[in-house]
């Protein structure tokens, strides 16, 4: 990082420290990057001497890998989920890392009702703009947690005597946000490589090596399993219903449209399920870059996006309420998910 860059990072943490202040950590998501993002901000915020730091995520996740991350290192005790705030006073310094958006529909209640005073993403969004008043850092590496280990290096602060009580696990957590989010190191940047290997070296190998080698649940099973056994399937596209799952287990979705698009001869994979019998989640993954996912998605659904991977491959989704337009009240569940199954087959098939 630029020295002028870090040396602007610096002042706006001096205000917030100088001006009292409540720090509040913003995840639009759980997953390895976006908790040990987290994690490495709350050690920066420490060093600075903020003591009132919170982290808040939007949505709890049955994820086997991040729960036993949540679990082993007790990130339960240091993380609250969003719905326990009712207010979002303009009182604290609001920061998001592994997210840029302060109208992401995740934020439920806060959507839009934040000010930003910190963006650390991997991401880019042309919205955002900075100002003297705030910090906004976007750009394109294989993790948002190899951002954070370039801010803790430029600040002197990455070394082990530094890590301990609550940040004891933190190399841990830095080398498997990137190790994950770059697939196993296989999109990683030199940039990537460089952090991961300075914060690796710092944890215990068998400790990474139990939380990349997680064990797979039967949630993820039975939806596969449903997935398969449901698929329709026109030219290279494929289109899947994974079953009803509940939305700390909606992850899921996702990871079933990962296993099929790497299925040889498919260029778009489309998984849904209901969530929580009131939500249909769409999520989609695609390799054909003449036709942007995106507005795919859009054209057939009203909403929703997608963006490009760090690995080259189209990501996206859409949320939908269970009934988005068609359904007729007094028709049944099942009624309504064979009625969802063919509207949706229909639409990304034809």
């Amino acid at each position: 990082m630029e020295n002028d860059r870090l040396e602007k990072f610096k002042r706006i943490l001096g205000q917030i420290k100088d001006n009292s202040k409540p720090l509040v950590v913003i995840l639009t998501h759980l997953d390895p990057d976006s908790m040990a993002s987290a994690e490495a901000m709350r050690f920066i915020a420490k060093s600075f001497g903020i003591e009132q730091i919170t982290v808040l995520y939007c949505d709890e996740s049955a994820d086997e890998q991040n729960e036993a991350i949540i679990n082993k290192l007790s990130l339960e005790r240091r993380m609250q989920p969003i719905g326990s705030w009712n207010d979002f006073p303009d009182s604290n310094s609001y920061v998001m890392v592994d997210a840029n958006s302060p109208s992401d529909s995740r934020l439920k209640h806060a959507k839009d009702k934040l000010q930003l005073t910190i963006v650390i993403d991997h991401h880019r969004n042309d919205r955002l703009r900075e100002t003297d008043e705030n910090f906004i850092w976007l750009e394109d590496f294989g993790a948002c947690a190899t951002m954070m280990c370039e801010l803790i290096a430029g600040l002197d602060l990455l070394n082990t005597a530094k890590f301990n009580g609550d940040f004891k696990d933190l190399p841990l957590l830095l080398s498997l946000g990137i190790y994950m989010d770059t697939k196993g190191l296989i999109s990683a940047g030199g940039k990537d490589r460089e952090a991961f290997a300075e914060v690796a070296g710092l944890a215990k190998e068998a400790d990474l090596q139990f939380f990349i080698n997680y064990q797979i649940s039967q949630i993820y099973m039975e939806a596969l399993k449903c997935a398969l056994n449901s698929m329709s399937v026109q030219g290279m596209k494929v289109v899947a219903y994974a079953g009803e799952v509940t939305s700390k287990e909606a992850t899921v979705i996702a990871r079933v449209a990962d296993f099929f698009i790497r299925i040889k001869g498919f260029s778009l994979a489309v998984v849904w399920a209901t969530v929580d019998d009131n939500q249909i989640v769409i999520s989609a993954r695609g390799t054909d870059f003449g036709t942007p996912l995106d507005e795919f998605i859009r054209s057939r659904f009203g909403s929703g996006g997608a963006k490009v991977s760090k690995w080259g491959l189209w990501e996206g989704g859409v949320q939908l309420p269970f009934a988005f337009g068609f359904f007729h009240s007094s028709i049944n569940k099942m009624q309504r998910i064979a009625t969802a199954q063919a509207l949706i087959t229909n639409l990304i098939l034809n």
